[in-house]
């Protein structure tokens, strides 16, 4: 059964409780070379896939994110995240996997290899 946010409620449950353990560890895996210098990776114990790109220095992936340093209370406080959002530690940012952002190819690319469980449509 599904929470209000999409996410599958035993999926849910195991991520808050990761969370509150002190994070996930992470290991990297590389999926494929989308093209030159552009390659997509998941995150073996998060599932959430990313896209590095080497040419521009941009990171993709499906769901918003901050950097690690930042406040996820400040994003919620100002109303860019609700109050329920399901958040995920990963690479170094804190992914909100509540929400799904799909601007450009590269994060649909993303979405169609993440497998954290969240919300995956626009």
């Amino acid at each position: 059964m599904g929470t209000e946010s999409g996410i599958t409620e035993p999926i849910a449950n195991l991520m808050h409780s990761k969370i509150m353990e002190g994070g996930i560890t992470m290991k990297k895996t590389f999926i494929k070379e989308i093209a030159p210098y552009i390659e997509l990776h998941r995150d073996e114990k998060t599932g959430i896939a990313w896209i590095e790109n080497g040419s521009t220095g941009n990171g993709h992936s499906a769901h918003p994110n901050i950097d690690a340093s930042g406040s996820v209370a400040g994003m919620k406080k100002l109303g860019y995240w609700n109050k329920e959002d399901i958040t995920v530690r990963c690479k170094g940012y804190i992914y909100n996997i509540s929400k799904c952002a799909i601007t450009d190819e590269y994060d649909k690319i993303a979405m169609d290899y993440c497998q954290c469980g969240g919300k995956h449509n626009r």
